[in-house]
């Protein structure tokens, strides 16, 4: 039985009022979970998608597309030190990946943004070239030129200032600094745009998205107020867990605990004492640790930014007009 589960008082130093912050698993054992999450959400997208579209070949070179596109994301993330990098599947919307890191810089952001639409959109031009070279490709019931075009528009329509695809994560995070009124009312602006193409294309799981900026908005404003709670007792939040100090976690802890359902019925102590979902409380008072964002992007280096993502968006359009695609897709 684990420590966590045991449910017994912790062991404390001689003299010391508070044990030790609570350790999470072996980070071996994190990743291992991570990974089996990941494949399961590759399987149950592929079921799902599998009974919509009927198509293997369609479906596959759809998933090849997100995938190559998360791994642009994934790559850069493992590249700047981000811990816990996670890749996953989520039915009709596609995937995301996620990390930790406590200090973010804007331009470190916006490279990662910018690795998983880029080379989608570079790949996409690529096979245009190759399609007419070779006088036209297929696989299956697919024209290379189909994929090519699959390619492009889902790469580069990732870029579009909504959040939260990789253009609205740009926007908030580099030009709306991701604080303040200005950030909220842009988050408002992306969910009623949202609600609007929803309706207007009658795909109503579209919806989804807007219920979970709610949510979110939610979850930022319980945040805060927990914020409030626990700097009024004299915490410094603007720490990491590995140097937050054991009194800290202990209080951060109690604060969490009296305040949040989902612990409801956990001691607070004293006496201190592990409990079952003591993994899922260090996490929180993990979350409750302030993330700083580096503003580390001057204005010019923001005008060369914006040229480049301006590029990547008008770009690959010129390029279909070229070949002679958009006409069908406004069609």
């Amino acid at each position: 039985m684990s420590e966590a589960a045991s449910h017994k008082p912790v062991e404390t130093e001689p003299n010391t009022p508070y044990p030790p912050k609570f350790q999470p698993d072996d980070r071996s054992d994190t990743q291992s979970r991570i990974g089996y999450r990941s494949l399961l959400s590759l399987v149950l997208y592929f079921g799902v998608g599998y009974l919509l579209l009927r198509q293997i070949e369609l479906l596959v070179v759809i998933i090849a597309i997100i995938a190559l596109h998360e791994m642009g994301h994934f790559l850069a993330m493992k590249h700047y030190d981000y811990s816990d990098v996670s890749f996953f599947f989520i039915p009709f919307f596609g995937a995301f990946v996620s990390g930790k890191k406590r200090e973010i810089s804007q331009k470190q952001s916006a490279a990662i943004l910018f690795a998983g639409p880029l080379p989608g959109i570079l790949i996409g031009m690529a096979l245009l070239v190759v399609d007419n070279l070779t006088g036209g490709m297929h696989w299956g019931q697919l024209s290379l030129r189909f994929v090519a075009l699959l390619f492009i528009l889902l790469n580069s329509g990732n870029l579009l200032p909504v959040y939260p695809l990789d253009g609205g994560q740009l926007l908030n995070r580099v030009y709306l600094d991701e604080e303040g009124w200005l950030s909220n009312l842009f988050l408002l602006v992306s969910s009623a745009f949202v609600i609007w193409l929803a309706v207007r294309t009658r795909i109503y799981l579209l919806l989804l998205l807007p219920a979970w900026l709610l949510v979110r908005f939610y979850a930022n404003r319980q945040y805060l107020i927990l914020e409030k709670k626990i700097t009024a007792l004299g915490i410094n939040l603007d720490i990491s867990y590995e140097d937050l100090p054991d009194e800290d976690y202990w209080k951060i802890r109690k604060v969490l605990i009296e305040n949040k359902a989902s612990f409801l019925g956990v001691d607070g102590g004293p006496p201190y004492i592990y409990d079952e979902k003591e993994e899922k409380i260090s996490a929180e008072v993990e979350t409750m640790l302030q993330r700083n964002l580096v503003q580390d992007i001057t204005i010019l280096e923001k005008l060369v930014l914006a040229v480049c993502w301006i590029a990547a968006l008008v770009v690959p359009l010129l390029l279909l007009k070229e070949y002679s695609l958009l006409p069908n897709i406004l069609r």
